[in-house]
């Protein structure tokens, strides 16, 4: 199992992969080394994703030249792209730039200019993720540094030659239009110097003795001095042509700071505006020039101070250096620890998901306090203000808690001497009046009254940290503009933060120029207003409080999610009232809704349980209206993969209504090809081939017919189904022809096609046995869904092309393993990979363990384990994990290899970030603290996969006899201390209940009360123990065991075993 921040998850995610640069950023034109005119439409082949049409026709182009234009129709909810390809040997030199004539109409779409390999899998590109058309004909000029590698199999990266130049557009915005291109060259670009030439400064004015000279000097107190009045300007020859990022110069400590306008020259006499950010750190301005220009001159105007300007220590920067990320976390790194958030301080930053069920907005909290409350935006953080001291996260023992453990009510509490702060938060609402709602309570431990002051500080800063790239990438959250006026906060595009207890006012600043400390020492105003084109305003509610000896003063906020904006409360004590009262509310309504299923567990496993209740909610809020997805940020878009897994873990949890919505939502968006969509997201359906989607989507649809009986939705999504099965009898007839009886191509005879599947196989597709599997299950469960809707020659056909499938497959199987010398079950056919955490899903959900050859089975799982081993005890380094391998546990149950699970158990619960929030993030790593990629968090397919998980481990469905077989996971110590009751755990058969304990004269008990599911072969229950059971007793009747196995079939039934010796030994 491949982590997905190595994937790509298809074409669509790539386009999230690489920053776009600037479409006008130039390398200076050299000697074309080849040149493509785009006169001749036949030279070129044109492609289309499912659904989405294309078209190709010539057109006038500039200066007399014809263009080809490149026309695009994408349906509404479907994205895609289209591509026009023409054969191009290219050999590319050390150093070279491109250029390409374009001009367009229509939306914004992704712009992408390809490089393929000869045999197609390597591809380099540039690429614009979101280009406007522009009306006119316009050259981009591309720079070698903007051309990166995609994907593909390869090894070495750089682009060296290729074979085949692509033009494709890729749905953004989506819609119908058309690009038309009507040249394209290769050039040679001049090698960077060893070292750039030194620049020369020029200004406006200087002062004598302080000559412009002096703003490149790099001793401090040597600087360029303007005279006084009007605006002025430092000129820099850098001596060539060069990328810039920025620069950065030093001021003097009192100084302000200046206004700085930049403009860039490649010539000295035409001079163009470039997009700058500034930010100040002490004497340090940094001059960020995001697009990252190239130029021979530079032009700083500066204006703002009649008394003129001084400057020196002026360093010019790299490229990349000056994106607002990049100069925030210069600044952060600059700045006292603390002043900044963690993510942007060189640490780990975690989070946790704050929201209302089947809401469409989420919002973050911070393992710090702080609060994300929408997707890209500004965060707001709390300080204390202690007789003039700033106290910030960095001053306080910190740590988390949840709500009764296990509810999605998310606390932070600060402890610095003798105060506390302590944050909650949550959503509360409807998804149409939906809200979230923070309380801060600051507690004075002390033995004297305390006067503190609370800020709010609402600052352009994400919770999502700059690490996460993803989607919404994280770190810097713009506000543009901030208004105060009588208890509301209103920023960003009309979001509002209502004030419940009256603050005494406002303060508002620029994070650019001003420090949290001297934001907060403002005088608090009644009303305020500011605007900031850099995106960079700040401001803060300030709540001078007198809290007496050993107690408490509380405020809090509302954050309108959805519905009308609510008024603000001036009365603190009434404020706090109705923040408890909420809180209330949405605390019953989730119990009600989490304890569907009621599980309860011995202390020695209370961790378990409350990750139960808590990977449910998880699930829940992760999602975007009906669409189940796998993180709110990185990973908020909805997989079929994960949605299927994750559907099963919410049936068997009693959420039915859940998996009902996410169907009806997922189903329609299936291309007319009968294609199931890997993933769908705001900008439409996927079109990614990703052979295992087919599989899932009929599996999650005959599941929840299943579990609810509900044949209706059945009917309503059978046409879904039966096209489904059409498309994967498609796919398999293009592996089933003469060329795949001979060589090594007879090991892919009759198997789905090769796809990037689970995303194991990003670099290149493989035939991916997970594909198999799941279309296995699709096959199965699609015929069983024919039979239950009276399609009865449907189901004999599916039935029986089920069955010449799995005699392909498991052929596939043992002819691999013969081919590639291994003694497992291998990931793919191709490589004989081994990947046992895919290799789970054979078992569990596809359910053919007895089908499969046993001796790769069980060696597949014993290598995993003896793996296992050596890296939870320390002896085999490692660096990360994702907690996917959760399934293994499934897996481990249903070999019986019970003994091993609590290993396993340790292990991951060990991963969990932070711990009292019972979440996993997609990836684990070691060095906790250490800012990395996590792919999100919590991250609900792995929710899904520990729900699974720990539920088999209470009762699972064994599918070669339809019996449920009863606590076959359980550590025999959870059966201490009034040992484990299960009540209303959901199966097909209707809901189970059972109590299972070791009394007090050492006799082991199960009861199962009369109403509880009894499936067709009936309840079996495993013996935890090593020792033998002794004298069992079924219903007052002697009963054998079958080896460390008990069938019941009758209920209610009252278990009662005794041990050989009439007790039994202690764990």
């Amino acid at each position: 199992m491949q982590v997905r921040h190595v994937a790509v998850r298809g074409l669509l995610s790539l386009l999230m992969l690489v920053c776009a640069l600037p479409a006008l950023a130039a390398q200076a034109p050299g000697v074309v080394i080849r040149a493509l005119e785009f006169g001749n439409a036949s030279a070129w082949t044109l492609h289309a994703s499912d659904d989405v049409q294309a078209s190709l026709h010539v057109a006038p182009g500039a200066n007399g030249r014809t263009a080809l234009c490149l026309g695009y129709d994408f349906p509404k909810g479907v994205a895609g792209y289209v591509e026009m390809q023409h054969p191009l040997p290219l050999d590319f030199p050390a150093h070279y730039a491109l250029r390409l004539g374009v001009r367009g109409q229509g939306p914004r779409n992704g712009l992408q200019l390809k490089f393929t390999s000869a045999d197609g899998w390597n591809v380099w590109w540039y690429q614009q993720p979101e280009f406007a058309p522009p009306a006119t004909w316009t050259t981009l000029h591309i720079a070698q540094r903007e051309v990166g590698f995609a994907w593909g199999p390869r090894k070495d990266h750089r682009l060296r030659h290729s074979a085949a130049l692509q033009l494709t557009i890729a749905a953004v915005q989506g819609d119908r239009g058309e690009l038309c291109f009507d040249h394209f060259a290769l050039l040679h670009a001049p090698a960077p110097p060893a070292q750039w030439p030194v620049p020369r400064a020029s200004a406006s004015s200087a002062l004598p003795g302080h000559p412009a000279a002096l703003a490149l000097a790099m001793r401090a107190g040597r600087t360029w001095r303007s005279a006084a009045g009007g605006a002025q300007t430092l000129t820099l020859d850098l001596g060539a042509e060069r990328p810039l990022g920025g620069l950065s110069f030093a001021v003097a400590a009192s100084a302000g700071t200046p206004g700085v306008r930049v403009e860039s020259s490649r010539d000295g006499r035409h001079w163009q505006a470039q997009r700058s950010l500034l930010l100040r750190s002490g004497t340090q301005v940094l001059l960020g020039l995001p697009d990252d220009p190239v130029a021979h001159w530079l032009r700083l105007g500066m204006s703002g101070n009649p008394h003129g300007y001084a400057l020196g220590q002026l360093r010019l920067r790299a490229p990349g250096w000056g994106r607002p990320v990049a100069l925030l976390q210069t600044l952060a790194r600059r700045a006292p620890r603390g002043e900044f958030p963690r993510g942007l301080s060189g640490a780990q930053n975690d989070w946790t998901v704050l929201g209302v069920a089947g809401g469409t907005h989420t919002g973050l909290i911070s393992a710090d306090g702080r609060i994300e409350p929408f997707a890209g935006g500004g965060s707001v953080e709390p300080f204390l203000l202690d007789h003039g001291r700033l106290i910030d996260w960095a001053d306080a023992r910190i740590t988390q808690s949840l709500r009764a453990h296990e509810l999605p009510v998310p606390g932070v509490q600060w402890r610095a001497g003798a105060l506390t702060l302590r944050v909650t938060a949550f959503g509360a609402g409807t998804p149409a009046t939906a809200r979230l709602l923070a309380r801060y309570t600051v507690r004075n431990n002390g033995d004297t009254p305390r006067r503190v002051t609370l800020a709010l500080a609402l600052r352009p800063l994400q919770v999502n940290p700059p690490q996460q790239f993803l989607n919404t990438p994280g770190g810097f959250g713009p506000i543009h503009r901030i208004r105060y006026a009588d208890g509301i906060v209103t920023f960003g595009d009309d979001e509002h933060v209502v004030t419940l207890g009256a603050p005494a006012g406002f303060v508002a600043g620029n994070l650019a120029t001003q420090s949290i400390a001297a934001l907060l020492a403002q005088t608090p105003q009644p009303r305020t207003a500011l605007r900031q084109a850099d995106g960079l305003a700040q401001g803060a509610l300030l709540y001078p409080l007198y809290i007496p000896a050993h107690d408490a003063a509380t405020v809090g906020i509302a954050i309108p999610w959805t519905g009308a904006v609510p008024a603000p409360v001036a009365d603190a004590s009434v404020a706090a009232r109705m923040l408890r009262d909420q809180e209330d509310q949405v605390t019953a309504a989730w119990r009600a809704r989490l304890t569907r299923v009621r599980v309860q567990l011995p202390p020695a496993a209370h961790v378990f349980q409350h990750t139960l209740y808590s990977a449910l909610w998880q699930v829940l809020l992760d999602r975007d209206g009906a669409a189940l997805q796998p993180g709110p940020r990185s990973y908020a878009r909805s997989w079929i993969r994960d949605g299927a897994m994750m559907s099963e873990a919410l049936l068997r949890m009693g959420d039915a209504r859940a998996v009902r919505d996410y169907l009806l939502w997922y189903a329609p968006h299936q291309f007319s090809t009968g294609k199931v969509p890997c993933c769908v997201d705001w900008k439409g359906a996927d079109p990614t081939p990703e052979n295992d989607s087919q599989g899932e989507l009929i599996f999650a649809i005959a599941e929840y017919t299943r579990y609810t009986h509900d044949l209706a939705i059945a009917r309503q999504l059978w046409p879904h189904v039966e096209s489904a099965v059409r498309y994967m009898n498609t796919l398999r007839a293009t592996q089933k022809t003469a060329a795949y009886r001979h060589g090594e191509r007879t090991l892919y005879y009759g198997l789905m096609p090769r796809s990037i599947s689970h995303e194991g196989y990003s670099a290149k597709p493989m035939h991916s046995y997970w594909d198999d599997f799941w279309s296995l299950r699709g096959y199965r469960d699609a015929a069983w869904l024919a039979g239950q809707l009276g399609h009865a020659r449907q189901q004999q056909a599916i039935a029986r092309a089920a069955d010449d499938f799995q005699k392909d497959f498991f052929a596939s199987i043992r002819n691999a393993a013969r081919w590639h010398h291994i003694d497992y079950i291998a990931g793919s056919a191709d490589l004989g990979d081994f990947d046992p955490t895919s290799t789970t899903i054979a078992l569990s959900p596809v359910g053919v363990q007895h089908a499969l050859p046993q001796d790769l089975l069980r060696d597949t799982f014993a290598r995993y384990w003896r793996n296992f081993e050596v890296r939870s005890d320390g002896h085999a380094p490692w660096r990360d994990y994702t907690p996917y391998e959760w399934r293994n546990v499934d897996a481990f149950v249903r070999l019986g290899w019970r003994a091993r699970i609590p290993a396993l158990l340790r292990f991951f619960f060990a991963g969990q970030r932070p711990t009292a929030w019972h979440q996993w993030a997609e990836v684990v790593w070691r060095d906790a603290d250490a800012p990395h990629f996590i792919g999100d968090m919590p991250h609900a397919w792995v929710a899904s996969d520990f729900l699974r998980s720990a539920l088999d481990m209470l009762a699972y469905q064994r599918h070669r006899d339809h019996a449920l077989v009863l606590a076959a996971g359980v550590p025999p110590q959870w059966l201490e201390d009034g040992g484990i009751r299960i009540e209303g755990l959901r199966t097909p058969w209707g809901s189970l209940s059972y109590h299972y304990w070791r009394a007090v004269d050492g006799s082991v008990q199960l009861q199962i009360p009369a109403g509880s599911a009894m499936p067709p072969g009936g309840l079996v229950l495993t013996w935890p123990y090593a020792a033998a059971p002794g004298a069992t007793m079924l219903d007052g009747q002697p009963v054998t065991w079958s080896g460390d196995q008990l069938r019941i079939t009758r209920l209610p039934a009252m278990l009662r075993v005794a041990a050989p010796d009439g007790s039994l030994p202690m764990p």
